[in-house]
């Protein structure tokens, strides 16, 4: 009796691998929260372009700028959990939101999973050449000195 259990069991399991549909079988829609032309656009095309590479999909990259990331994330949480939409996050959307926008309407704990660091982008502060500072400190000290000068 156990034997024939053991048989069952086996033969379902061989029957039913086939009958599972390979990932990918379908393009692959990648959000990117933000505006096409920019510097994150650009970065995630290249990296769209990798994965397509990789995986032998095409990669569909959609631009929902606008709103502190908000409306490109929310699809993202909306999408079906089924693998077929991925999407780009930063630290705006992934951290300061919680504390800009008490009225967020996604929970990045709870509505995303963060599967991978895919790039590094070194911020710069710059100033315009013919201002006489050259550190942050310069900087603080020339507009407590200067007030107004450096707004309008």
């Amino acid at each position: 009796m156990r034997a024939r259990r053991i048989l069952a069991v086996v033969l379902l399991a061989a029957f039913a691998a086939p009958a599972q549909a390979a990932y990918p079988e379908k393009p692959i829609r990648f959000v990117v929260p933000s505006a096409s032309g920019g510097s994150v656009d650009v970065l995630m095309r290249i990296l769209t372009q990798q994965l397509s590479a990789q995986m032998g999909v095409a990669f569909v990259v959609e631009n929902k700028p606008g709103a502190s990331f908000v409306p490109g994330t929310m699809d993202i949480v909306k999408a079906a959990p089924d693998g077929y939409t991925l999407g780009y996050g930063n630290i705006v959307s992934l951290a300061v939101n919680r504390t800009l926008l008490p009225e967020l309407p996604y929970d990045v704990e709870k509505d995303l999973t963060l599967v991978s660091n895919c790039v590094q982008v070194f911020n710069m502060l710059a100033v315009n050449n013919g201002l006489p500072v050259r550190t942050v400190a310069e900087l603080i000290d020339y507009a407590k000195k200067n007030p107004g000068k450096l707004s309008n």
